[in-house]
C-alpha cells in the first residue's frame, strides 16, 4: 500500500475492514443454530468478544480517519489477534470444522488490517494512546462482565463475553 495515494490507501483498507466485517456478519447465520464459544444462538453471535468487537468497530475507525480512533484499536487488536493463538479457544473441533477455519481466517485478517492501520494510514500509537487506554479497557470489561451476567440470567447459560467469566 506504500506505493498508493492516501485516498487510495484509505479505500483498500476500508474494504478490507468491510470484508473482515461481512465475514463477521455472515457468521451469525451458522452460530444460531451451532454453538461458537460456549453458547449456542444469538448470544454467541453478539460482537461482544474482544475480536469481534473490535472488527465490529474498524471499518468506522477507517471511514472516520481518526489517529486516535487508529491507534487505541492497533494496541488492542494487533496484541489481541497474536494472543488468540497463543490460547485458542475453538472447542472441541477438528481442524476442518467452521469453528476453526472462521477463527483463523477472521484472526490472520484482524491482525493484517489493523497492522495497515499503523503502517499505511498513519494510526500510530502514542502515549497518549496507551493512557486513555487503561481506562477504555476497564471500562469494556465491566461493561462486558455486566452484559454476561445480564445474559446469564436472562438465558441460564454463561456466554463468557471477553472471557470475563472463565
Amino acid at each position: 500500500l506504500k506505493c498508493l495515494s492516501k485516498e487510495e490507501r484509505y479505500a483498500a483498507v476500508f474494504i478490507l475492514s468491510l470484508v473482515l466485517f461481512c465475514h463477521l456478519a455472515l457468521r451469525f447465520s451458522f452460530v444460531r443454530l451451532r454453538a461458537y464459544h460456549s453458547t449456542q444462538g444469538i448470544l454467541s453471535a453478539l460482537p461482544l468478544y474482544v475480536c469481534s468487537f473490535g472488527i465490529f468497530l474498524l471499518p468506522f475507525a477507517v471511514a472516520t480517519r481518526s489517529s486516535f480512533f487508529q491507534g487505541i484499536l492497533f494496541l488492542i487488536n494487533a496484541p489481541g489477534a497474536i494472543v488468540a493463538f497463543i490460547w485458542p479457544s475453538c472447542g472441541p473441533v477438528t481442524i476442518f470444522h467452521y469453528n476453526v477455519t472462521y477463527f483463523v481466517v477472521s484472526h490472520i485478517l484482524l491482525f493484517v488490517t489493523t497492522a495497515q492501520l499503523a503502517s499505511a494510514l498513519g494510526g500510530v500509537p502514542t502515549i497518549k494512546h496507551i493512557k486513555h487506554l487503561s481506562y477504555l479497557i476497564a471500562a469494556y470489561y465491566v461493561t462486558m462482565f455486566v452484559l454476561n451476567t445480564v445474559a446469564q440470567a436472562i438465558s441460564g447459560k454463561n456466554p463468557n463475553f471477553s472471557y470475563v467469566s472463565f
